[in-house]
């Protein structure tokens, strides 16, 4: 005798799909302890993963005892935790109003936060994953330059067309 099968497939895809954007929001953070800069995620994007933008607000923090200039970057980078294939998003840095932000000048134990926007192109893959590298380095913010601080966003891009 046959036992029915207590999930179907289409059942199982679904579970599969609401597991893997429930993991589709983390954050990474390295903070070098000794360059009194720290860089983290203060909120994510509220939208629905099958928007084709988001917003995620960051806050960096200088625990020093000295000013300092940071230039702040932004990057599609490599996820190295998923198996789904990955895409690049646009990516934008800018100040709580919008504003275009590469550089920021904090005073000893100041903290100020800024926004990061993804956006999906033309170009983007759906059903994949993107990951963001967001930096501060202490100098013109070349990619040669040392990171002085970093966290790294990583986004599930949801094809609306495969959502029932």
């Amino acid at each position: 005798m046959k036992k029915p099968y207590l999930v179907s497939k289409i059942s199982f895809g679904i579970i599969a799909l609401l597991f893997i954007c429930s993991l589709s929001n983390k954050a990474y953070a390295q903070n070098l302890t000794s360059s009194g800069v720290s860089l983290e995620v203060v909120a994510r994007s509220d939208k629905p993963k099958t928007e084709p933008v988001h917003f995620y607000e960051l806050q960096v923090s200088n625990t020093s005892s000295s000013s300092k200039t940071l230039q702040l970057t932004a990057m599609n980078t490599t996820c190295s935790d998923t198996s789904l294939r990955q895409a690049e998003v646009k990516v934008e840095v800018m100040g709580l109003k919008g504003e275009a932000l590469d550089a920021i000048t904090l005073a000893p134990g100041q903290k100020k936060d800024f926004k990061i926007k993804l956006s999906h192109t033309t170009k983007t893959q759906l059903h994949s994953f993107s990951c963001i590298e967001v930096f501060a380095t202490s100098g013109a913010g070349k990619q040669s330059e040392e990171k002085i601080a970093s966290v790294t966003l990583s986004q599930l891009n949801v094809d609306p067309s495969k959502i029932n």
